[in-house]
């Protein structure tokens, strides 16, 4: 069983979701956690293009690979966060994301200047909003990357099972560009037909009140009482 690419931000080890579900499944399933920080599924579909995955688990046959999506996800595939400057950079070229360079490749390539438009409150605010939505082209690039990255587990390891956990942003509490994000990623996932599974109807009332399942009122990550 594999959990790929949602953080675990401000929890101790034994409190992770990964964790729980090992002590949960007992020794039926062994566990493997490729999470990191910061991480988008577009380091998924690269760990398992260049090998990584393969050069990890030696001990089993994976049967369930479980990706965590959330919205920030698709800024992150687009290579708009700080953190992720040599990330892998995908596009798509008919109709499936296709490896390009790495995001510091070319800085001043026009994607490069768009990206760094994109870092500007004025822009967003302004611009963006004059515009209208510029993110249907990136959250199209996040599901052809999710989509070929659950192509290429059930290639590898036949019988695997590809499921997404969707964390729900479509509260009150959440800016009105990230409600459009999730429900635009909502719809297109079940279009190409990945199983998914909605935080909403796991958490007692989570839409209505986030604030028993997150670290703090900053800080929106979940907390162990939510996994």
């Amino acid at each position: 069983m594999l959990n790929m690419t949602y953080s675990v931000e401000g929890l101790n080890d034994n409190e992770s979701l990964p964790y729980l579900v090992s002590k949960a499944v007992g020794d039926r399933y062994l566990v493997y956690n490729f999470r990191f920080h910061g991480y988008g599924p577009h380091q998924m579909l690269a760990a398992l293009e260049q090998g990584l995955v393969d050069d990890i688990i030696i001990q089993c046959t994976p049967r369930f690979t479980i990706y965590q999506s959330i919205s920030a996800h698709v800024g992150r595939v687009a290579g708009y966060s700080s953190w992720d400057a040599h990330g892998p950079y995908y596009k798509i070229e008919n109709g499936e994301a296709v490896y390009q360079r790495h995001f510091d490749d070319g800085k001043f390539s026009p994607d490069f200047l768009a990206k760094q438009l994109k870092k500007s409150y004025i822009y967003n605010q302004y611009i963006l909003s004059q515009t209208g939505k510029l993110d249907d082209e990136m959250i199209a690039l996040t599901v052809a990357v999710v989509r070929k990255s659950r192509h290429l587990f059930e290639q590898k390891y036949p019988g695997n099972k590809f499921h997404i956990i969707l964390w729900d942003e479509s509260g009150k509490l959440f800016p009105v560009e990230t409600v459009y994000i999730y429900n635009k990623l909502k719809q297109e996932y079940e279009t190409v037909g990945i199983p998914v599974h909605y935080i909403a109807d796991m958490l007692p009332n989570y839409l209505d009140n986030v604030e028993p399942y997150t670290i703090h009122e900053q800080d929106l990550h979940p907390n162990a009482y939510a996994y």
